[in-house]
């Protein structure tokens, strides 16, 4: 199930970071931020995918 999570966030880190450089022209300030939101769901999703961490881990005893 994270291996799904990690692959939508993964999809919309991609998302995100076409749209960066699509409005890199207008503003720096939307290029910066846009990227360091798409870097930081890029770790988010790398975590889930290779299963550093589980969020179901509790559930299953």
């Amino acid at each position: 199930m994270n291996i799904g999570a990690g692959i939508l966030l993964l999809l919309l880190t991609l998302v995100i970071f076409i749209f960066s450089f699509i409005f890199k022209r207008k503003r720096k300030k939307i290029l910066y931020s846009m990227l360091s939101i798409s870097f930081i769901f890029l770790l988010l999703s790398i975590i889930l995918i290779t299963g550093l961490y589980d969020p179901y881990a509790d559930h299953i005893r």
